[in-house]
């Protein structure tokens, strides 16, 4: 093995890439694989512009990783949306939001909202160390949400729970882990889930938030799960 393939090689263990996706050997597709990953990575570090100076420092190569990997190592898709996820934290000040915890400048909205979802949670972690959130799906009051809550404040909810997730918990399971965690295994819990809850309005707000994690948060699912489902569900589902 030459020194190039070493150094490439233990470059992508570094990172953790889907290693359970790609099955990691010598032959020539693959090594052309591991090159195009590290050229695209190795390309990203270049995005520079007056708001993005400290790129270098925050966008570390888990993170480049998972923008490439969301945009299937497209060099032009990665950029665009790195520097538009760049652009959009420093306007909106993203950094500098109160988290949803024990914090005076929490909008007193949020533990409103709270009360319109069947109850969340990061319940302890999985065999590789990443949080195990729990989602109780089925009980959610998705007419109630829909009615008195509006699209911008559920969506600024979303980004508090979002950054308190990656600025708090996944950081601390990084250090009891001893190892990069930036993604979390989800389990949606569907019991008590009915026709009530597919509610026009209400799925509009639950496709804004999912369309945002898409474009400002890619890659942060490990493993979904879903339980308890009911008939109709798994019928739409597949």
């Amino acid at each position: 093995m030459t020194r190039t393939k070493r150094f490439i090689i233990s470059l992508i263990v570094k990172v953790e890439f889907e290693i359970q996706r790609i099955e990691i050997s010598l032959g020539h597709t693959n090594l052309l694989l591991i090159v195009k990953i590290f050229s695209v990575i190795h390309s990203l570090r270049f995005i520079s512009t007056p708001q993005e100076n400290d790129t270098e420092e925050e966008y570390d190569d888990h993170t480049l990783m998972r923008f490439a990997t969301a945009r299937s190592f497209r060099l032009d898709k990665t950029k665009e949306q790195l520097i538009e996820t760049i652009t959009w934290r420093d306007l909106e000040g993203i950094d500098s939001i109160p988290l949803p915890i024990l914090n005076p400048g929490t909008p007193i909205l949020y533990p409103k909202i709270y009360g319109y979802f069947g109850g969340n949670s990061v319940h302890k972690t999985d065999k590789e160390g990443r949080g195990i959130y729990i989602e109780r799906a089925g009980y959610h009051d998705s007419k109630r949400l829909a009615k008195y809550v509006k699209q911008e404040e559920l969506t600024n909810w979303h980004i508090r729970c979002q950054e308190f997730s990656h600025r708090v918990i996944m950081p601390e399971l990084s250090r009891r882990a001893g190892k990069i965690i930036d993604k979390e295994t989800v389990i949606f819990d569907c019991e008590g889930m009915g026709f009530h809850q597919l509610h026009l309005p209400s799925l509009t707000l639950y496709r804004a938030i999912a369309e945002l994690d898409q474009k400002y948060y890619p890659g942060r699912l490990g493993k979904l799960f879903v339980v308890n489902a009911p008939f109709i569900f798994v019928k739409i589902w597949r």
